[in-house]
Order: C-alpha cells, then structure tokens, then sequence
C-alpha cells in the first residue's frame, strides 16, 4: 500500500512539474504586455504631396524633432516619440505598447481617437504649415512599421508678376467652410495600405 501511495504521489508530483512547464512555455509565446516600452519604424509618404513634419528645400519631407505619433490598438491609444535623430522619411518611434496589432496611427499624436477612426481639428488658418500640421494616418496589420498617409490635399499657387497677396480664401461650391472637423475611417486606411502592399 505505501508503495502504491508512494508511485501515485510521484505521479501528481510529475503531472504538477509538466503542468508548470507548460504554462511557463505558454507565457512566453503570448503577446507582449500593454504598457511595456516598445519601438515601430514609421515612413512618410514623399510621393504624394507634402506633409508636414519638416519639409526640405528639395520638397522632401522627413521627420522632426518634437514629432510624436499615436499609436492605437482597437480604442487604446499611445503617444509615440521621435527616437532616432531627425531628418530621414523613414524613423524609430517609441512609447507604451497600446495592444496587439493590427494598429492605426495617426500624426500630430492628439488627433482624437472615435469608434470608426480619427478626427482631425483642421484650423481656418494654414499660413504656417510648421504650426499647422498636415494630418497623416497609417494601419500597421503586422505591427512592425506604419507608412504614413496624407488625409489631405496641399493646394500650390503659382504667381506671376510683383503683387502682393495677403490673403486667400477657399471654400467649396456652395461657399462653406475648408476647415473644421475632418473624420478619417479605419476602413479607409485598410484600404489604402492594401493598395500601398500592391505597388
């Protein structure tokens, strides 16, 4: 009898140990946790008008200093920074891990995050465009970089002559305003990295 208490306690002690193990295995093959520090290369599109971020004199466009991105995974979102040194189209990013992937990313980092995508505060003035900066947007299905896209149109105005503007004015057809509220949608960016993925 004690031999046999003996055998079947060794037993559960054998069952218990390779219950161990495989949870132990488990943890480590499972996404890493939100809130840990991690790093996302981030492009701009140079092909597709200018964005700002910093706009060279040849018209390329690159990355910035004091630039942050947001970074979101489902409703969860984090404010990216800038880690390697400025001037490339193509940097590091880092910050909290906002989920599992896939993510969206937005710039400037405090557009607002809804149920169906990001919104975008556009202002009535655009004169300084280092102040006022081009709204981008991005879906990473991987999780491993986001290429940013514009969500808007640059408007380039050739003048002949001496004259001297001082303002101009756009509105649409019916005379409304070109500014205000600009609401991108998840579906749409998906959309948009399936094409950038054809290319």
């Amino acid at each position: 009898m004690k031999k046999a208490l003996k055998t079947l306690s060794l037993t559960l002690w054998g069952i218990v140990l390779l219950m161990g193990a495989t949870s132990c295995k488990k943890e480590k093959t499972e996404d890493e946790p939100v809130g840990e520090m991690m790093r996302i290369e981030a492009s701009v599109d140079n092909h597709n008008g200018n964005e700002k971020t910093s706009i060279l004199n040849d018209g390329k466009v690159v990355w910035d200093r004091n630039d942050k991105i947001s970074l979101c995974s489902g409703m969860t979102a984090s404010p990216f920074r800038l880690a390697d040194e400025p001037g490339s189209p193509t940097s590091v990013f880092v910050g909290s891990r906002p989920g599992k992937a896939p993510y969206y990313a937005c710039y400037p980092y405090d557009a607002v995050r809804t149920e169906n995508g990001f919104t975008f505060e556009i202002l009535d003035d655009q004169s300084d465009i280092t102040v006022n900066a081009g709204p981008m947007a991005a879906y990473s299905p991987e999780g491993k970089s986001v290429k940013f896209e514009n969500t808007l149109s640059w408007l380039k105005i050739g003048l002949k002559g001496n004259a001297l503007v001082k303002k101009v004015t756009l509105e649409d057809k019916n005379g409304g305003k070109l500014y205000g509220s600009l609401n991108v949608k998840l579906k749409d960016l998906e959309k948009m990295n399936k094409g950038l993925d054809e290319d």
